[in-house]
C-alpha cells in the first residue's frame, strides 16, 4: 500500500508550477486577509526554492507581506 502524502507536500510539489503558484497567490488575494496572503506567499517562497532562487519581482512581494503584518 502506498504511502500518503501530507497535505503540505502536496502543496508545496503543486506550487512548483509557475501557473499553479500565481493561482494560488490570486485566491489568497482575493480572499482579503493579510494572514493567508502570508501564507501563501511564504508556501509560493518554499515550493520555489527560497527566497534566494526568486526574481526580485517576487522578492518585492515578501516586502510587502511583510509590511501587512500586525
Amino acid at each position: 500500500m502506498p504511502r500518503s502524502v501530507s497535505y503540505h507536500d502536496k502543496l508545496i510539489q503543486d506550487l512548483k508550477d509557475p501557473l499553479e503558484a500565481a493561482a494560488y497567490i490570486e485566491v489568497a488575494l482575493e480572499e482579503n486577509e493579510p494572514k493567508f496572503l502570508s501564507k501563501a506567499i511564504k508556501n509560493v517562497i518554499e515550493a520555489q526554492g527560497g527566497i534566494e532562487h526568486l526574481p526580485l519581482s517576487a522578492k518585492c512581494l515578501v516586502m510587502v507581506r511583510d509590511a501587512m503584518r500586525f
